[in-house]
C-alpha cells in the first residue's frame, strides 16, 4: 500500500533563518511518527505546512498522491488531516459533549457558527450519538455535560484529542499531546496513541519525552536547527551519533575538555529563590523549585524540553509570578516586580526567541538595549557617547555584528541574529545576565566562541545564568549545574558530579541502548 503522506525535501525560510530545510520523510497508514529536538527546529513549523497554515518556499507534500501545496486549509482539512495544537483551544464555556458535536459538525460541514450559538443543539441526534460515542472510548462519558473550563488540565487535552478524532481523520497531526500530563495521564495517552494507530490512522506526534516515543512510535525524524538530522526506527536513530551530540554535545567539541578553575567556596549569594511555584495558564511550571546563584558565578540549567527551564528565567525576570515562593536579589524581595523593574535593578534577560526589531539595523537594535542611557543622554541633548563605547565592545565581542552594523536585523541569519540578541542584553551591562538556549541557531565554531565570551563574563565579575540543551557545552564552562526535570530540581552541584549517564538519563535517553 502506498504512503498516506509524502514530504520531499520541504524548506522554509524566514529572513535568514530556515525553520525548514530539505526535510523529508513518509508516513503509511496506521504508523506513528514522532518528531523530536528542542523548541525552534523547525517541528511546528512543519506542521503548518502540512495543514496549509504556511507555504513552503521548496519542496512538495503528497497526501493520499495528491499534492497539499497551495491547497487551503478547510480543503486540507476536509481531505482528512486532524491536528491538535500545542495550547489547548477548546471552547470553555461550552461542555465536553458540544465541543466534541462542534467538532462532528465542522467535519459534516454543518455551519460552524450555527452550532457554536446552539451550543452544539442544532446539531443530529446521530452527531450528538456519535460524540457520545468518542467520549466513551476516551472513558469521558461521565465529564459529558461538565464545562471544559471546570475539566483539569489532563482532561483538556484528552476531550481535544477526542474533538480531533471525531472528525474521522486520516492522518492526525498532535503537537506535544503529553505537555503538561501527569504520569498517569501520559500513560494513558500512549494507550489511545496505539489504539488509533490500530484504527488504521496515520500519527504525526511531536514530543519532547524521549522515553514515551521510544515506547510507541514506529519512526522517527530528528530535527536541528530545521534540517533533518535522523530518520528511521526508534532503535537506530538512538544509536546514531547526530542524535547523541543533537541532545548532549560531542565529546569532541574544543571548548569541553579545557580546564575551568571552579572554586569549591561558596561565593556570596547574589539571587536566591525559595519553593518557586509557577503556573503557566493550566499547567503548573515550576513546583516547588529552589535555587541559589553566587556572585560571578555561571550556573547552567539543563534538561529536557517542557523542565520549566524558560518558566524559571521568566520568573526570575519578572515576567511570571509565582503563587507560591519569593525571589530576592541582593538581599531585596523583587518577587512580583514588573519586568522593567526587575530589569532597572540590573538583571537581563537574553530570551530564546531573540525578540529583535527586523526592520531596525544592528547598531539600532544595540543601542535599544540601553534604553535608559540612550533616553536620559538625549534627554540632556547630549550624545550617547558611553553607549557608543558599549557597542564598540560588542563588535569586539561579535566582530562580525559590526561588520553588519548598518544591515537590518531581519535580514541577518539565524546564527548572526542570535549574537544580536546576546550583544543587546550586554548592553544594559547587567548585573545578571540570563540567557534562554543562546546556542540556537549557531554553527559549531559560534557556539565555540560564544561560550568562551560568557565564560570570560564571569571571569570578569558579571554573573551568568544559562539555559541550555547542549549539555556538554553548558557544563564545560559552568562553575556549577542546575538539571530540571518535570518543573523540579534534579540535580544541584559541580558539573563533574553529574556525568554521561546522568545526562542521558535526565533526557530520558536508555544508556545501554547507545552504547554508554
Amino acid at each position: 500500500m502506498a504512503p498516506i503522506l509524502v514530504a520531499e525535501n520541504l524548506t522554509k525560510r524566514y529572513g535568514g533563518i530556515y525553520a525548514l530545510r530539505k526535510c523529508s520523510f513518509e508516513v503509511n497508514h496506521g504508523e506513528i511518527i514522532a518528531v523530536i529536538r528542542p523548541n525552534g527546529s523547525g517541528k511546528s513549523t512543519l506542521f503548518n505546512c502540512i495543514t496549509g497554515l504556511t507555504r513552503p518556499d521548496e519542496g512538495e507534500i503528497l497526501f493520499n498522491g495528491q499534492s497539499l501545496i497551495n491547497m487551503p486549509p478547510h480543503r486540507i482539512a476536509e481531505l482528512g488531516v486532524g491536528r491538535t495544537f500545542q495550547n489547548i483551544n477548546l471552547f470553555s464555556e461550552l461542555t465536553v459533549l458540544q465541543n466534541v458535536q462542534i467538532g462532528i459538525a465542522s467535519f459534516r460541514k454543518v455551519k460552524f457558527w450555527k452550532a457554536l450559538l446552539t451550543g452544539g443543539r442544532g446539531i443530529s441526534r446521530r452527531a450528538e450519538s456519535d460524540a457520545r460515542s468518542t467520549l466513551q472510548h476516551f472513558e469521558l462519558e461521565s465529564l459529558a455535560d461538565i464545562p471544559a473550563r471546570e475539566l483539569s488540565f489532563g482532561q483538556q487535552r484528552l476531550v481535544e484529542l477526542a474533538r480531533a478524532l471525531s472528525q474521522k481523520p486520516k492522518l492526525l497531526l498532535l503537537d506535544e499531546p503529553a505537555s503538561g500530563l501527569n504520569q498517569s495521564e501520559r500513560e494513558r495517552l500512549l494507550e489511545l496513541l496505539v489504539d488509533i494507530s490500530r484504527q488504521g490512522i496515520a500519527v504525526i506526534w511531536i514530543e519532547h519525552d524521549l522515553g514515551s516515543v521510544m515506547k510507541v512510535a514506529h519512526k522517527v525524524v530528528v530535527l536541528e536547527f530545521g534540517e533533518q538530522i535522523c530518520y528511521g526506527a526508534p532503535e537506530e536513530v538512538q544509536k546514531d551519533p547526530k542524535f547523541i551530540k543533537a541532545y548532549v554535545g560531542t565529546e569532541k567539541e574544543p571548548y569541553f575538555n579545557r580546564t575551568i578553575e571552579r572554586s569549591l567556596q561558596q561565593k556570596e549569594p547574589l539571587l536566591t529563590a525559595q519553593d518557586i511555584h509557577t503556573s503557566r495558564g493550566t499547567v503548573r511550571a515550576l513546583n516547588g523549585v529552589s535555587l541559589r546563584i553566587g556572585q560571578s558565578e555561571l550556573v547552567a540549567i539543563i534538561g529536557p524540553n517542557g523542565a520549566g527551564k524558560s518558566t524559571l528565567l521568566g520568573t526570575l525576570a519578572g515576567q511570571f509570578r509565582p503563587h507560591q515562593g519569593q525571589v530576592q536579589f541582593r538581599n531585596m524581595l523583587i518577587t512580583g516586580l514588573a519586568p522593567e523593574s526587575v530589569h532597572r535593578l540590573g538583571i537581563t534577560l537574553v530570551p530564546e526567541r531573540r525578540g529583535l526589531f527586523p526592520t531596525m539595523t544592528v547598531e539600532e537594535n544595540l543601542m535599544l538595549g540601553a534604553y535608559v542611557e540612550v533616553a536620559f543622554m538625549r534627554s540632556l541633548g547630549l550624545p550617547p557617547k558611553e553607549v557608543m563605547q558599549r557597542c564598540e565592545k560588542i563588535y569586539a565581542l561579535f566582530p562580525r555584528l559590526k561588520e553588519r552594523r548598518e544591515q537590518l536585523a531581519g535580514t541577518l541569519s539565524g546564527g548572526e541574529q542570535q549574537m544580536l540578541a546576546v550583544g543587546r542584553g550586554l548592553m544594559a551591562e547587567p548585573v545578571l545576565l540570563m540567557l534562554d538556549e543562546p546556542s540556537l541557531g549557531l554553527a559549531e565554531k559560534l557556539v565555540e566562541q560564544l561560550f568562551e565570551s560568557l565564560r570570560r563574563l564571569a571571569d570578569q565579575g558579571t554573573t551568568v545564568l544559562l539555559v541550555e540543551q547542549n549539555a556538554r557545552a553548558a557544563l564545560s564552562i559552568a562553575d556549577r549545574v542546575v538539571a530540571l526535570d518535570r518543573g523540579t530540581v534534579r540535580f544541584e552541584g559541580l558539573p563533574d558530579e553529574f556525568g554521561e549517564k546522568e545526562i542521558l538519563h535526565l533526557y530520558n535517553a536508555r544508556p545501554m541502548e547507545i552504547g554508554l
